[in-house]
């Protein structure tokens, strides 16, 4: 399995290249240029595995910085090196959410510092290897378990091959004038796959032999049965995204709750694409 960790060259640290770094303007987004495309090893710019500098002349032919908005994650106690299980964090730091609902792959990416690597998670509706997408669960839903009025409040279900999360935005600031909040904050949870349980599907292993689940590209929340059911927000036989507030169940094949990764603030609703 590879792990979660894109590794920098010295000269590109040396540089400050980093595939979830970000160019801020004063409104708190970032400068809406085209995306690196990020997995969860490499950066393709052109085929050199690493991302454009900032203004440099790789592959995208940009700035090599994420389009969208940016915003710092305070990370819950450990969970950092829960999700990221496989990279080993020693000394994270500068952890960052970066979000474009434009993107379909990488609509989420979430990233820290450690000893000079940049490390990322980049989760979003499309199959992870594949093309088809699936969004349907995701977006603005009248929010009344949990709150004292019913409130709008976004909810998405993003995942990459190692996992899922779920994004959770109750925290709004506007102007008082009835317009569209232009900054946002809420929380992140998440979600790994498997639980080491006998007779689990393999459905997103990279491997076509495993079945139709792999060959139909289901996202991890069209599955009900194995490790790759990262259901959440179940009431009874469905999926009812205002039944809680936050992610509080799991499938039944499941043991694992979704866990907390922690909370934001101050993003652009609008270069976010919200």
């Amino acid at each position: 399995m590879k792990p979660r960790t894109l590794i920098l060259a010295v000269a590109a640290v040396a540089m400050n290249i980093g595939c979830a770094q970000e160019k801020n303007n004063d409104a708190g987004s970032t400068v809406a240029t085209p995306v690196v495309a990020c997995s969860r090893g490499e950066c393709t710019t052109g085929g050199t595995g690493l991302p454009d500098a900032p203004g440099g002349s790789g592959g995208t032919g940009g700035s090599g910085y994420y389009s969208g908005a940016t915003a710092s994650l305070t990370i819950a106690s450990g969970a950092l090196r829960q999700m990221f299980y496989n990279s080993y964090p020693n000394n994270p730091q500068s952890a960052q959410i970066n979000i474009d609902l434009s993107r379909k792959a990488d609509a989420v990416v979430i990233s820290y510092i450690d000893n000079g690597k940049t490390i990322e998670a980049g989760l979003g509706v499309q199959f992870p290897g594949g093309s088809r997408q699936n969004e349907q669960y995701n977006g603005w839903v009248t929010q009344t378990v949990g709150m004292s009025v019913p409130t709008p409040v976004y909810k998405g279900l993003f995942q990459d091959a190692y996992g899922a999360v779920v994004i959770v935005i109750d925290k709004t600031l506007n102007l008082g004038d009835g317009t569209p909040a232009q900054y946002v904050g809420g929380s992140v949870w998440f979600q790994n796959f498997g639980d080491g349980q006998y007779g689990e599907s393999t459905c997103q292993s990279g491997d076509p032999r495993y079945g139709t689940c792999y060959s139909q590209q289901k996202m991890c929340w069209e599955i009900t049965y194995g490790p790759y059911d990262c259901t959440t927000f179940r009431s009874g036989n469905s999926i009812v995204m205002n039944s809680s507030l936050y992610p509080t169940n799991h499938g039944e094949t499941r043991t694992k709750s979704y866990q907390k990764l922690g909370d934001f603030s101050g993003m652009s609703r609008a270069a976010a694409g919200l």
